[in-house]
């Protein structure tokens, strides 16, 4: 006997495929269209893990903006920046790996838990789903 499918589970993780695609897509976008330069931590903000960065962009205009990181950062360390020409104080990331795709990762593990659950016709925690 077939055991029947979780349909929520089944639409849910199709949503989160999708918002997948655009995740990807953006970080794609932004890894293709920014530029990398050096910069330097001038103080942290809310803690090791929202740095203030100053760094210079291609124009020669100093700029400071705050970024956030998965990885803990000090006053004064200098670290790599990625940021579009177009707005570089609004688009500032460190350039690590993890800060550049981890929003991508997340979505795709729960997309592919909830795809897997959907198709084992397994029940969410609690029964209801």
């Amino acid at each position: 006997m077939k055991r029947p499918r979780n349909h929520f589970a089944l639409v849910l993780g199709l949503c989160l495929i999708l918002l997948t695609a655009i995740s990807a897509d953006k970080a794609f976008e932004f890894y293709n269209s920014s530029v990398v330069t050096t910069g330097r931590v001038v103080r942290l903000q809310y803690g090791k893990f929202h740095p203030v960065v100053e760094f210079f962009a291609m124009d020669g205009s100093r700029y400071e903006a705050l970024a956030n990181t998965w990885w803990s950062v000090d006053a004064g360390q200098a670290v790599n920046v990625r940021y579009t020409p177009d707005n570089p104080a609004q688009s500032v990331k460190l350039d690590r790996f993890l800060d550049l795709w981890i929003p991508t990762m997340f979505l795709a593990l729960l997309a592919s838990f909830c795809v897997t659950t959907g198709l084992s016709g397994e029940k969410f925690r609690g029964g209801r789903f």
